[in-house]
Formats: C-alpha cells, structure tokens, sequence
C-alpha cells in the first residue's frame, strides 16, 4: 500500500513503513465518520490477506482487528466503538489494554467468529463436529442414568450412601472373588452398621473396617450370599418392586442350611456372624498376628470349623480343647463343623490357649447372639474389660475369666449379670484389676456361682449378691473393704450357701451372722 498510507495492527505487529514506531500516534480529533474517498473496508482486508499470502504469511480473520483508516468510504457502527475505545487508550493505556481485551472478547463478536467458521467450514469438518458432539451427548446420557440407577438401588438396600459406590474396598489386595466388590461392599456396610457405628467403619485402621473388608474382598460365602442378593435386587428393580417387597426379600432368604437355634438360617445372620468374629480377630491382633491363627478368617469354610483341636482333659470338651470357636448341638453336646447336617444350638469363644492376644474384645461381641459361652485364658498381653451384652443374648450361661494379664480388668457389666440365662461368672487368678457394679437392676434369677477369688476386686460388697440366688460365692483374695453383711441379716441367703469365703480381704469387717452357724453346707 505504497499510494495510499494504511497501518493495520495484526495481534502485535504493525504492517508499515520501516523506521516508524510500532504503535503509530493516531489522530481521532478529527470526525471518525467523515466520508472520503478510497477503498471499502472489504477491499482493505482483502488486498492485505494477499499481501501476506504473498510474503509465505498465513493468518485467519480472528487475528485481525481493523482500525479505522484514512480512505475508508464507509464506517460501521462497530468502527465507531472502536474509535472510542482507542480515544481512552490514548489517554489512559493502562486501561486501554484491558478495553482491547473486553472489547475482542465480546459474546456478540465470540458467536459472530463462530457462525462465520461454521459457514467456512468444510462438509467433512461439519459432519466430524456433529460426530463428536452426538457421541459426547450419548457418553453424557448413559454415565446419567448409570448413576440414576446405582441410586436406586442403594435406596431401596438400605440408604447406602451414593458416595461410596465409587470406593474401591479392595484396593490393597485386589480380591480374587467373582462379582462386584463395590456392590457387597454397600450391602455388607448396610448389614454391619446395624451393630457397629459408621465412624467405625469409616476408620481405615479400625478393626471393624477391617473385618468389612475381609467380608468383601476374601470372604468366599458371605461373597457368594452378597452377589445373590446383589442380583436379587437387581431383578426385583427390574420389575418395579416396592420397598415392602424388598424388605420381605431380605427378611427371607436363606443359606438353605440348618443355621442356629437362635440366630436362624438367612444369610444376613451368618454373614453378620462372620463379621463379628473376624472383628474379634482383628481387635485382638493389634500388635500383631497370632501366634497360630486357629483356622480364623478361612473365607471357604464355615465359622463353625474356626479352631484347632489340643489333645488334653478338659472339663467342658472332654478330651481334647478346640481353641477358637466352637458349635455344638447344646450343651456337653457334639461338636459341630458346619450347619450342614443339624441345626447349631450353641457357639462358644474358646480362647484359653495361649495364643499372643493383643488388643481389646470388641463391643460386637455383644451381639454374638449364638453366643452361650465365653473362656479366655492366659492371654497376658489382652487389655480393656468385657463388652456389654445384648438383651437378646439368651443363650449365653457362662464366663471365665483365668490366668491373664494386668491390662485386662475393670468392671463387670450389669447387661452381663442381669441376662435370665447366665449362671457362672468366674474370674479368678488375674493380674488385673476388677470390680462389681454397685446396683444390679435385675439380677439374673438362674445366677449360682461367683468365683472371685485372686483378681484385685476392690470396693464394698454390693448387697445385689446377698440377694441374688448364688450357691457358690468366693471373694477370697482381693481388696474387697467395709462390712462383710449388711447390717440388716440376711436370713434368705445363707440357707442356700454351699461355698463361701472372704479370706484374705484384710479390710472387711463385721460381725458375722447367727444364721451362719445353722449352714447345711460346706
């Protein structure tokens, strides 16, 4: 453009003569929309496509932005804003640059640019773009009903938290079980949670969390019930059915085995079971694992044969000492490995091996519901107390507390004492410290035997003892203090008394009883 003096800014660079400065020192004094003649605008942009075209310089027309120019005949009302918006740069640069860029940026001229490349595009480009865009909508509307559809189902098992079914439950030992682990993982959750808090579930270093893992990323039966009902569900979302259907559904299916007397035969129940016991292990390994496992966490067999066989006399078992969990039929009955053949009456903790039990006995003991009898012996290193019990624990007769360390102790929990089926407490020979509660609301009526003796009890007697129906009652050894008997006597208790001794208390006093003297007993 040698006849005519045109400038043009192309994003940065000014196409004009060389020696003269790269921003040129416009004049908008003058009017903007003055009429002269010379080229159309049209003409101008033309002239400099072919221009650069010729000087190997390749450039669309969004990296062109047009100033008004000396010859121009017409001027878009577009020209005008411009020139008002370069006036301000003039005056005020630093705000000029932002304008500029508000001013390249607005929607109108954004959609402008777009509809003009559409325009230009060629067929093979548009059918590309409306390609991509039907398959981009179509990942869009399967990933919203995939997630509308996870939601429902976890509606309707339970309120599972939508959150979660994108946890990976096995992400450090990737599970070799058929099925989806994410699935069990919301079923079994929504099971557990009926006895274990969230937060516990939720504390990847809990035993609970733990053992939920174990459930769905190793457990071969419960996997296999979790799948089932995971295609249940699935079947019955299918057909539309409603949350009484559902919860009939859960109520209702079973392992098609004999089960237990109390806790029956649907695979909730022994899935919660399994649950429970792996919790056990877990809380009692802290430090580490067992010395022998006793064939726990044996996800192919059933929890009935979680134990090893010792050859020694043993009052309860006759001859031999299964260590670990033992089923019989009821009590001094058979020991059972399953519940394929008779239904279990009874599931006893057996943990009077020594055995390198660390840590603490869980709460969901107490909801062991199969449980009739617990036994821990020797564990030195085992720490906290017994866990409460659970009204529904109606089977349960018998503790024994033996030969442990000083870290397990504390008091014996009245849920314990007041359960109608429970009949011997014994904690005897413990390095640790116990105590009774004050007040017993009600005792339990079948209670007969309390043998103390050598655990580091401390405080007063509580008179709930005098009370209850024991036959056998040795405190011998301990710290006990304060009067041996009420003060009122006690003329219903001492006829049943078979057994009784306070030796070794030095700080118990009173006077004892004329009654004692008419004992029939030992």
């Amino acid at each position: 453009a040698e006849e005519t003096k045109e400038e043009i800014i192309l994003e940065g660079f000014l196409a004009s003569e060389p020696g003269e400065s790269a921003r040129p020192n416009w004049d908008y004094s003058s009017n903007p929309n003055r009429d002269s003649p010379g080229e159309t605008m049209e003409q101008i942009v033309e002239r400099i496509k072919r221009h650069l075209f010729d000087n190997a310089i390749t450039l669309d027309d969004s990296a062109v932005t047009t100033i008004p120019m000396k010859g121009c005949q017409t001027h878009t009302e577009e020209d005008h804003e411009l020139n008002v918006d370069s006036e301000r740069d003039s005056k005020e640069p630093a705000e000029g640059h932002e304008r500029t860029r508000e001013n390249q940026t607005h929607p109108s001229r954004f959609w402008t640019r777009i509809i003009k490349s559409w325009t230009d595009a060629s067929s093979f480009h548009r059918a590309l773009f409306l390609t991509v865009a039907a398959l981009l909508c179509a990942a869009v509307i399967i990933l919203s009903s995939g997630l509308a559809t996870g939601s429902s189902r976890s509606d309707m098992n339970g309120n599972i938290e939508n959150a979660s079914i994108f946890e990976n439950p096995c992400n450090e030992e990737p599970s070799q079980l058929e099925g989806n682990a994410k699935i069990r993982w919301n079923i079994a959750r929504d099971i557990v949670s009926s006895i274990t808090p969230r937060e516990a579930l939720q504390n990847e270093t809990s035993p609970q969390r733990k053992a939920l893992r174990w459930i769905v990323c190793n457990d071969a039966i419960s996997s296999r019930f979790l799948n089932q009902r995971d295609d249940q569900i699935s079947s019955l979302h299918n057909r539309d059915a409603n949350l009484a259907q559902l919860s009939q559904y859960k109520r209702t299916q079973t392992t098609t085995r004999y089960g237990f007397v109390n806790s029956g035969n649907s695979s909730e129940s022994q899935i919660l079971r399994r649950y429970i016991l792996a919790t056990l292990y877990y809380s009692t390994s802290i430090d580490g694992p067992w010395h022998d496992d006793w064939n726990f966490l044996n996800g192919n067999e059933h929890e009935c044969s979680w134990h090893k066989i010792y050859k020694r006399w043993n009052f309860q078992f006759e001859e031999v000492d299964p260590a670990g969990i033992v089923c019989q039929t009821g009590p001094w009955g058979d020991i059972l490995l399953n519940d394929e053949e008779i239904v279990v009456g009874r599931l006893t903790v057996n943990f009077r091996i020594k055995n390198n039990l660390t840590g603490t006995l869980p709460p969901e003991l107490g909801h062991l519901i199969d449980l009739a009898d617990i036994l821990v012996e020797q564990q030195e290193h085992l720490s906290g107390s017994l866990p409460p019990m659970m009204p529904n624990l109606t089977l349960i007769d018998s503790v024994s507390i033996l030969f442990n360390g000083p870290d397990f102790g504390g008091e014996i929990p009245k849920s314990l004492l007041e359960l109608p089926s429970f009949t011997y407490l014994t904690i005897k020979q413990n390095a640790g410290s116990w105590s009774l509660p004050d007040n017993v609301d009600r005792i339990s009526p079948n209670i007969t035997n309390l043998d103390l003796s050598t655990s580091g009890f401390r405080g007063t007697i509580p008179r709930w003892i005098y009370e209850s129906n024991v036959v056998v009652l040795d405190l011998a050894f301990n710290e006990f203090q304060g009067p041996i008997f009420p003060e009122d006597e006690i003329i219903d208790f001492l006829p049943r008394i078979e057994l009784l001794s306070y030796h070794g208390n030095r700080h118990l006093y009173g006077t004892l009883p004329d009654a004692l003297g008419r004992l029939g007993g030992t």
